[in-house]
Order: structure tokens, then C-alpha cells, then sequence
């Protein structure tokens, strides 16, 4: 079993490197604090995380992946209708429609 303080480690480099990949900032408007930069997938499709799907983004040559801004990032999963599940809830729960 790795340990978790490398596995930690690479993770951070790889980012660090998705970053520089992807010049530090949001593909839509710019915003270049990194703490809020979320790596994209223009397929939506959904892929399991860790240290092979940092190196695949990082080895990607086709555009697939980009840097968005977490605001742009929400407002892309809206688009793509991927916060469906979220519509008619509140707190966590089913809120009641009228009759």
C-alpha cells in the first residue's frame, strides 16, 4: 500500500502542473487564484479521481480538459444539466409542491 503522505505529495505536484499546463487561470474569464480552479472535462463524463486520471489530464493533447473557475464550473455542470438531482430540494430534503 503507497504511502499516504506520497501519494499526497504527487498529487500536489501534478496540480501544480495541470496549472502550469493550463497557464494558471480560468479558460472563460481569467481568475487565477488557484484555490478555486477545478479541472474540466468538456466530455462530462464521469471518471473515477486519483493520481491516473491527474497524469491523464495532465498527458491530454486534445483540449478534453480545462481549467475553469468554480463559478464557471457550476455554471457549466447547470448547463449540462448535471445538478438535476438538486432541483425541488432544500436542506437536503424534498420540499412539497402544492396541489
Amino acid at each position: 500500500m503507497p504511502n499516504k503522505k506520497t501519494s499526497t505529495e504527487r498529487q500536489r505536484v501534478l496540480y501544480e502542473q495541470i496549472h502550469e499546463k493550463h497557464d494558471r487561470q480560468c479558460a472563460e474569464c481569467g481568475f487565477d487564484d488557484p484555490r478555486a480552479l477545478i479541472v474540466s472535462d468538456t466530455h462530462r463524463e464521469r471518471t473515477k479521481g486519483g493520481l491516473g486520471y491527474l497524469y491523464a489530464v495532465l498527458n491530454d493533447e486534445t483540449g478534453r480538459y480545462r481549467l475553469l473557475c468554480a463559478n464557471h464550473m457550476m455554471i457549466a455542470n447547470q448547463e449540462a444539466g448535471a445538478n438535476r438531482r438538486l432541483v425541488g430540494r432544500t436542506n437536503g430534503r424534498r420540499s412539497r409542491r402544492p396541489n
